[in-house]
C-alpha cells in the first residue's frame, strides 16, 4: 500500500515537499481552467471550495502555512470567507477555540 499521498507533513509540523506540490499543481490547475471563477468551480461555491478552505485553514492553522503563494487559491479563499457559512463555521470562532485571528 502506497502511503506516500497521506505524508502532508514531518514530524515537526513542516508541510512535506510533496506538500507544496500538491499545492502547485493546485494552483495551477485553478488558475488555467477557464471554468474556474469568484470560486473554485464558476461562480458559486461547490463540495470543491469546501475542501479548499479546509486545506487552507489547516494549513495555516496547524503549520502556519501562509497561502500568499498561491494568488488563486487565496482568492478563492478570500470569496469564500465573506459567505457566512464559511466565516461562521472557521474553526478558530469556535467556542472554546484559541484566541488568535483567522485566515
Amino acid at each position: 500500500m502506497d502511503l506516500r499521498p497521506w505524508q502532508l507533513w514531518t514530524a515537526d509540523g513542516k508541510p512535506s515537499d510533496v506538500t507544496e506540490e500538491v499545492m502547485r499543481v493546485l494552483e495551477s490547475v485553478l488558475a488555467r481552467d477557464p471554468r474556474t471563477g469568484r470560486f473554485c468551480y464558476g461562480d458559486r461555491p461547490t463540495i470543491a471550495d469546501i475542501c479548499l478552505v479546509a486545506h487552507l485553514t489547516s494549513a495555516k492553522m496547524l503549520c502556519d502555512s501562509d497561502p500568499a503563494p498561491y494568488p488563486t487559491a487565496r482568492r478563492i479563499l478570500d470569496a469564500c470567507m465573506q459567505i457566512d457559512a464559511f466565516a461562521s463555521e472557521h474553526p478558530l470562532r469556535q467556542a472554546g477555540a484559541q484566541t488568535a485571528a483567522p485566515i
